[in-house]
């Protein structure tokens, strides 16, 4: 799963936490969390002065550029997470931005505010949207 921002001009500094809220039953196991920094849409692409940081185990990403120039009309990449689900999951699973380990900030460090959706991944056999049946 990758996370994007859009909408948001003068981001110089960011700080994402994730949380997610398991389904019927099992979990997700995080396999992977990163930053790519050679993706054409990262935040700071060509930023030479670019620094990233992933604490995998509490899903934090961070990113900082000091002379960034981000385009708010196009969406920028923050960073991927890759998750497996345990194999007796099942339900609905919700990953969500954690407000209390998120914060965006411009080049004076003033916060940046943001509003932020959630993903919702169903798992198991036969399941079916609420929003198809």
């Amino acid at each position: 799963m990758d996370l994007y921002t859009s909408g948001i001009a003068g981001i110089t500094d960011y700080t994402v936490g994730l949380e997610v809220k398991n389904g019927l039953r099992g979990t997700f196991l995080i396999e992977e969390a990163r930053v790519d920094t050679d993706r054409a849409d990262f935040v700071f692409a060509g930023n030479a002065s670019a620094q990233t940081r992933v604490d995998q185990a509490r899903l934090i990403f961070e990113g900082s550029a000091s002379d960034a120039h981000v385009d708010p009309l196009r969406s920028k990449y923050l960073g991927t997470v890759v998750f497996r689900a345990t194999g007796w999951a099942e339900g609905t699973f919700t990953v969500r931005i954690h407000e209390g380990h998120t914060e965006l900030r411009d080049v004076d460090g003033a916060l940046i505010p943001y509003r932020a959706g959630a993903a919702t991944i169903l798992v198991g056999e036969n399941l079916v949207p609420r929003w198809q049946k």
